[in-house]
């Protein structure tokens, strides 16, 4: 499990940088939730190649 608490600081900081760049504006939230979104799926798919190398 430390490699999932791992990647979820890894895409929350993805998110803050997503937010810092693009400001925060409309747009830059809705990047900011796309980010996010991004980063979750990112990381239930490498939990998943994960459990399948289990």
């Amino acid at each position: 499990m430390d490699g999932w608490m791992d990647g979820w600081i890894l895409g929350l900081f993805c998110l803050a940088l997503v937010c810092e760049v693009r400001g925060l504006g409309i747009r830059g939230l809705l990047g900011c939730y796309g980010g996010f979104v991004v980063a979750v799926l990112g990381l239930l798919g490498l939990a998943w190649l994960g459990l399948a190398w289990l």
